[in-house]
């Protein structure tokens, strides 16, 4: 149903004309990341790019498992959820209005990791006046992962390093150097998914999103929802 609702906002952006593919500045700013991260994936050699890549993503893992047991001792301790959904309602009630849509619906991109982190609140049917409490949840829970994918991934580079396995390879070949390219590319389409996904959070939060036209509808969008689809299974 969450699915279909998605879908619901992508046609909604293309009856505005945002939803056909196009070359915006996005996309230009996203190649621009993508050629810097293929650049040093270059110069510092498939070992190094690949420790990157695997830090990142093996992040993942970890960040599911602990951001529940933070959340849950913040609720305990400082209602954490509570006074979060209390800030968000009336942001929320003023982007479904915005929004003019008269069914549930989770952003594209950012719905796809929501759906993977609960996925028993994404299933079920709710009314549209019990949608901004859904959301507040959600969001809450989609924000405290990502922080938590930030953590562990510093916290790996930081055993890393501290294990002297972080250090510059030198004398590379130029195969090295080449297959470093790829896993840069690769390490770069994998940040850019995950700040794609952020960004599309963003629109259950202001009701003005001036960055829509230039945002939806993208091939930088195409690409991340194709990514976070296979990575988290929605």
């Amino acid at each position: 149903m969450y699915r279909k609702q998605a879908c619901a906002v992508i046609s909604r952006g293309i009856a505005k004309g945002r939803g056909k593919n196009h070359l915006s500045w996005v996309d230009l700013a996203a190649l621009v990341f993508l050629l810097w991260a293929a650049v040093a994936g270059y110069l510092e050699g498939l070992q190094r790019s690949l420790q990157r890549l695997g830090l990142t993503m093996g992040a993942l893992l970890p960040a599911y498992l602990f951001y529940k047991p933070l959340l849950l001792f913040l609720n305990q301790e400082w209602q954490a959820e509570e006074m979060f959904v209390g800030w968000y309602l009336p942001r929320a009630h003023n982007v479904l209005a915005a929004a003019q849509q008269k069914g549930p619906f989770l952003p594209p991109l950012a719905g796809s990791v929501m759906r993977f982190l609960s996925p028993e609140a994404t299933v079920l049917p709710v009314s549209a006046g019990e949608l901004p409490l859904l959301w507040g949840k959600l969001l809450l829970q989609f924000f405290a992962y990502l922080l938590f994918v930030l953590l562990f991934t510093a916290f790996f580079r930081l055993l890393l390093s501290l294990r002297g396995k972080g250090k510059i390879v030198k004398n590379l070949t130029e195969k090295d150097r080449l297959w470093g390219l790829f896993a840069g590319s690769a390490y770069g389409l994998f940040l850019l998914a995950l700040i794609s996904a952020f960004l599309d959070s963003l629109s259950l939060l202001f009701a003005s999103r001036f960055w829509e036209d230039d945002f939806y509808g993208t091939y930088l969008v195409k690409t991340a929802a194709y990514l976070l689809g296979k990575i988290f299974g929605g």
